[in-house]
């Protein structure tokens, strides 16, 4: 995945990079490099990413008290369909 593709991704998932750090356990800056293609994406976050777009996947970041882990929730997105 390259520098492109990453943002696309991120973009297409409503996510910002400072969200993808989160998500991805990364320092922000990390997030960061992989958009400008400073740094190499690595190959399981190309294919978390890759699969939370074919899977239309919505994330919502459950943000514990002090001392508490972050929780990501996953959930397919509904289709809407018109009659």
């Amino acid at each position: 995945m390259n520098a492109k593709q990453y943002r696309d991704a991120l973009t297409r998932l409503d996510l910002t990079q400072v969200a993808a750090s989160q998500l991805f356990s990364v320092d922000a800056r990390t997030s960061r490099r992989w958009a400008l293609g400073g740094a190499p994406v690595p190959h399981l976050v190309e294919m978390l990413l890759n699969l939370m777009v074919e899977k239309k996947l919505e994330m919502e970041l459950n943000i514990p008290d002090q001392g508490e882990r972050h929780v990501w929730t996953f959930q397919a997105k509904q289709a809407v369909h018109a009659m």
